[in-house]
């Protein structure tokens, strides 16, 4: 089976979302999840051609209703947030679930990460260690990194998700 590194594409032009320091966690808020709201406002500062992709990785990950109902098939309870992000400038919103993703540590030792171990080079995974799982993020790196199997991938492509970027990850 194969694995993915789902992200958003990186040549759309993306929401530059405001004042989230304090609100969301750059990582994958699992430690301070309970303390977060279950509903957050927060406001978006857009350039020409701004899309509101399916995923958002930054400040943290933030998935779409879409991408959620795919999750949902392959684990059951996923605890999540919502986060609407508001576009003053078209007067409008768009809503977002911030998601409590499981966590594992999978990388085999030959991965290659840069220095501050925030972004990963050349993903090796553990077959040993991810068995069946079938998304996770990615615990040896510090900037949230989501990895989906390769049966999920294709639901979310049949269902037309927008602005994703996969990235095949070797398995040992």
């Amino acid at each position: 089976m194969k694995y993915f590194m789902l992200s958003e594409e990186e040549k759309n032009v993306l929401p530059e979302i405001q004042k989230w320091f304090g609100r969301l966690s750059h990582r994958d808020n699992s430690e301070k999840f309970s303390d977060i709201p279950v509903w957050n406002m927060l406001e978006t500062k857009i350039k020409e051609r701004t899309l509101y992709v399916d995923i958002l990785s930054y400040p943290c990950i933030l998935l779409t209703e879409k991408i959620i109902q795919v999750l949902e098939l392959y684990y059951e309870t996923l605890p999540s947030k919502h986060v609407i992000l508001l576009d003053r400038k078209n007067q409008m919103f768009f809503m977002y679930y911030l998601v409590k993703l499981p966590r594992y540590e999978v990388l085999q030792e030959e991965s290659i990460l840069d220095k501050t171990k925030s972004k990963l080079i050349k993903g090796i995974l553990s077959a040993k260690k991810i068995g069946s799982l079938p998304f996770f993020l990615v615990g040896e790196i510090t900037k949230p990194t989501f990895v989906i199997r390769e049966d999920v991938t294709e639901s979310l492509i049949r269902r037309n998700v927008k602005g994703i970027q996969l990235q095949e990850l070797d398995i040992v």
